[in-house]
């Protein structure tokens, strides 16, 4: 429910300041990214810290978590959104309890089920690195659609 209504809190912020249009980078303040940051944070380690007490409130608030950061896709920075992707799942690393390294995987899962979020993993055709030696991958690399 709170993140549903800072997701709904940002659309509307976009909609009454006439930023829909502006490149996302542009849409909010530094300031919010920052403070955007730091509660995923400050929820992320919460998740890291309790989820042997609290299994499925812990559970659930890494699912509200996952849910968040894909819908923010839709309205923020998306490198900035990325940023906070890696931020959460590098907290976990492979000597974490079963429990947490599950909970990274279901993160994952629900963000990579955004819409467009194989087209933004992709490389950027427009910043091509040729190899002189094989102009066959260089012709290849022109045929990618850009997104």
């Amino acid at each position: 429910f709170f993140f549903e209504l800072i997701l709904k809190s940002m659309a509307q912020h976009l909609v009454d300041s006439k930023k829909l249009k502006l490149p996302r980078p542009e849409r909010f303040p530094l300031s919010y990214f920052n403070m955007l940051e730091t509660l995923i944070m400050t929820i992320s380690d919460h998740v890291y810290w309790k989820n042997k007490d609290f299994l499925e409130e812990t559970r659930n608030a890494n699912l509200a978590v996952a849910t968040f950061v894909k819908r923010c896709f839709t309205f923020m920075d998306r490198g900035f959104t990325f940023k906070l992707i890696s931020n959460y799942i590098n907290m976990i690393t492979c000597g974490d309890n079963k429990t947490l390294c599950e909970f990274k995987f279901e993160f994952l899962r629900e963000v990579c089920n955004h819409e467009h979020y194989i087209p933004l993993s992709l490389p950027i055709p427009s910043a091509k690195i040729t190899d002189k030696a094989s102009p066959s991958e260089a012709q290849s690399a022109q045929d990618v659609p850009e997104y």
